[in-house]
């Protein structure tokens, strides 16, 4: 569980830096849904 949520966040860094609302929403989804 751990390391997938690490994914997550660095899933979260790339997207943010890409600046695309969409992945950035999709990703958060992600996030939310493995914690």
């Amino acid at each position: 569980m751990t390391e997938n949520i690490i994914e997550v966040k660095n899933l979260t860094k790339n997207f943010g830096s890409e600046s695309d609302p969409m992945k950035v929403e999709a990703v958060k989804g992600i996030s939310f849904s493995v914690r």
